[in-house]
């Protein structure tokens, strides 16, 4: 298999995490509870979502996310990752502050966390 295909199932598996990371994050915070003013509304999720995204595509191509070109050293790769994450949060909790989107920081949090597992 070329690494340029493994790369895109790479990138594609991280897409689809970081939605099941935001999913996660909401019910860890908020548990299964479904009232209306205790919940982040869809559109919140959507907008953070879209976001995540976005950005991680960007810094996925930007700073080799994938392992192929630096190699797969370990703290290297950890690295990498925790610098996107860490980047990523920064841009999400000054996107909700922009548009002035309520945006629980402990969800945030496990966000981050469970987005760099």
């Amino acid at each position: 298999m070329k690494t340029r295909i493994l790369a895109s199932w790479i990138l594609s598996a991280d897409l689809i995490w970081a939605a099941v990371a935001l999913l996660g994050a909401e019910l860890l915070r908020y548990g299964t509870a479904w009232h209306r003013n205790q919940r982040f509304s869809n559109d919140q999720l959507l907008i953070f979502l879209a976001a995540t995204w976005i950005l991680w595509i960007l810094l996925s191509s930007w700073m080799q996310l994938d392992g192929f070109r630096g190699g797969w050293h370990f703290p290297a790769i950890v690295s990498k990752m925790f610098l996107a994450v860490s980047c990523l949060m920064i841009v999400l909790a000054s996107l909700g502050y922009g548009l002035q989107q309520f945006v629980s920081r402990l969800a945030l949090s496990y966000f981050g966390g469970l987005l760099l597992v």
